[in-house]
């Protein structure tokens, strides 16, 4: 889904995705296709997380 958020709202590199996925393949076939120690840091920091810590998760992306 993309939406177009009108002229307020700037193109920039930022974006958001919804998938969704009928089975758990689906989705371990899209975390293969990141950058294989990128979604390693970002799983292994995702998985000790009880909330979303978006600081946290920005980190363990770099």
């Amino acid at each position: 889904m993309l939406l177009n958020g009108g002229p307020e709202f700037r193109i920039n590199p930022l974006i958001s995705l919804d998938i969704i996925y009928e089975n758990t393949e689906g989705l371990d076939t899209a975390w293969e296709v990141l950058d294989p120690a990128k979604s390693k840091n970002l799983m292994d920091a995702l998985l000790k997380m009880k909330k979303f810590e978006i600081a946290k998760l920005l980190v363990a992306s770099r």
